[in-house]
């Protein structure tokens, strides 16, 4: 994938303030596509994993009645970019193969002094339009 060509990964979103700071990064982006972050159920349905880690999930942020797997193979994540009162940024499921953004993730210790890309506390994120991943 794009991400793991990047040394990097989808990112995992494990805390209140992860989340914000997701919206308040994707919000910048004036984008109104959803955007893939690295949760999925691939393995077992329910059991919502991180893809790069593999640990269950101990922070979500789930829209109200998802996820629900409403389709079928409703297997990975993404926040909803929908500017409906209470839907925005919150989670849903859908298929792996559905065209989303992405924000990548890396760790500030695998950052190199050859890297361009904006740098936050918690690492570095990317994003790139309409992507499987």
């Amino acid at each position: 994938t794009f991400c793991h060509g990047q040394n990097s990964h989808l990112v995992e979103i494990d805390s209140p303030e992860e989340q914000v700071f997701m919206e308040k990064l994707i919000t910048k982006t004036n984008s109104l596509h959803d955007f893939w972050i690295g949760a999925n159920d691939i393995d077992h349905e329910g059991i919502w994993k991180w893809h790069s880690s593999y640990n269950v999930l101990n922070y979500s942020h789930w829209c109200a009645g998802e996820p629900n797997n409403a389709l079928q193979g409703e297997d990975c994540a993404a926040l909803n970019v929908n500017n409906i009162p209470g839907k925005n940024f919150c989670w849903n499921d859908y298929s792996c193969k559905s065209y989303h953004n992405f924000v990548c993730e890396k760790s500030i210790s695998a950052l190199s002094t050859t890297t361009h890309t904006h740098t936050q506390p918690t690492g570095t994120l990317v994003w790139r339009t309409v992507a499987r991943h």
